[in-house]
């Protein structure tokens, strides 16, 4: 189901501030779960349990619809009143869960645009603790910050600060449409890194009042997650926003310029074959942008088009060229892989059937060549069938 942030909305997009639930507002809380923190923005109410406040859907940019659909996060307002902080904000937009879930059932939360919201999971106690971001994995087409795997509570009962935070996918935070609608929108192909940015700018500005320490912010993140903090790491509006860096299987995913440009001319041509215009696009309804989606997916070569891009901007270089040039040297990096992690997405029928190229997602064909040649190398104990790729 796809339906506004209920908190957002009642403030309505152009106030300034905006104002919470009159009845909230007016409300008073008895119960000992219930716990009033002081952010910047305002007062928010949480949920105290076992010494841990948790802080849950706080906006950290302005809702990404309407005219800022496609547009750079802007700042999240401050509001009056009493924010109600004790459940989960919107899901991104995203196809519907796998093995008929609801979204609620599988995310967490419902779906939808408006997704820039974070949570907070702290040590009640006061203190100066140590900040763990984690940004969440899924192909940067699906996935939340609201996933019980990202539960932050465990980080809290030992002293961290924790935090997860919602980011723009699949079209909506990685296509490129300079090409295709002008120089104007150049740059919404790193809408999803830019979010995280804002995210993590948000956490400098705000971290301190539930007992966050700013200068020992490390993010971390799996798969994609992974991936979007390899390109964080060489983002100069990035810098200075972290400390320290862990990378769970993930490394440089990464598209040029004319690669993205040329995915976002197959999503206009779709439009087109639909009798719409490309500038439709900045309109549509989600389940259109959803289907749209579908058919950037299905006509890239690879299983992921929706990745970083360098954009001459936001990332001037690629991200491993840019380590390679000292960037983020001052960062220490933790990388490594998850065991067995492929698992998740291999049809266990097909196990014992050779993997094709397309599944290899982040590898040309020319690349992949030489790998497999020197897997043959170190193992000639290995059959070519199973070193096949």
């Amino acid at each position: 189901m796809l339906k506004m942030n209920r908190r957002l909305v009642l403030a309505g997009i152009s106030s300034i501030p905006f104002t919470a639930s009159p009845a909230l507002a007016n409300q008073s809380f008895s119960s000992s779960a219930d716990k009033i923190a002081s952010l910047p923005q305002g007062k928010a109410i949480g949920r105290k349990t076992d010494g841990i406040l948790s802080l849950k859907g706080i906006p950290f940019a302005l809702p990404p619809v309407g005219p800022l659909r496609f547009r750079a996060p802007q700042p999240a307002r401050s509001w009056k009143g009493l924010y109600d902080a004790r459940e989960f904000g919107n899901a991104p937009l995203q196809a519907n869960p796998p093995a008929n879930l609801t979204a609620r059932q599988y995310l967490g939360a419902e779906i939808g645009e408006d997704c820039l919201n974070l949570n907070i999971w702290a040590p009640s106690a006061p203190g100066n603790y140590p900040v763990y971001v984690w940004i969440h994995g899924g192909g940067n087409v699906m996935g939340a910050a609201s996933q019980a795997p990202a539960d932050g509570a465990l980080f809290a009962r030992h002293g961290i600060v924790c935090v997860t935070i919602g980011y723009r996918v699949g079209v909506l935070g990685f296509l490129e449409l300079g090409g295709l609608l002008g120089e104007e929108w150049r740059g919404s192909g790193n809408n999803g890194l830019k979010d995280i940015t804002a995210a993590l700018q948000w956490i400098q500005d705000n971290i301190e009042a539930v007992g966050g320490d700013p200068d020992r912010v490390t993010i971390g993140g799996e798969s994609a997650g992974g991936k979007n903090i390899i390109s964080l790491l060489t983002a100069s509006q990035a810098h200075g926003l972290f400390a320290r860096a862990i990378v769970q299987s993930g490394a440089e995913t990464i598209h040029s310029r004319e690669t993205a440009d040329n995915i976002a001319l197959a999503a206009g041509l779709r439009l087109c074959e639909n009798g719409q215009k490309p500038s439709d696009i900045l309109t549509l309804p989600a389940q259109q942008i959803l289907s749209l989606q579908k058919t950037v997916q299905s006509s890239f070569d690879r299983p992921f088009p929706f990745r970083a891009i360098v954009d001459g901007d936001f990332l001037p270089q690629s991200p491993i060229a840019a380590i390679r040039d000292g960037a983020s040297a001052d960062v220490p990096l933790l990388i490594g892989t998850n065991r067995d992690e492929s698992i998740l997405f291999r049809d266990r029928n097909l196990v014992g059937q050779p993997i094709a190229q397309k599944e290899l997602a982040n590898l040309d064909a020319d690349i992949a060549r030489p790998v497999f040649e020197k897997y043959k190398q170190a193992y000639p104990e290995l059959s070519a069938e199973a070193l096949r790729v």
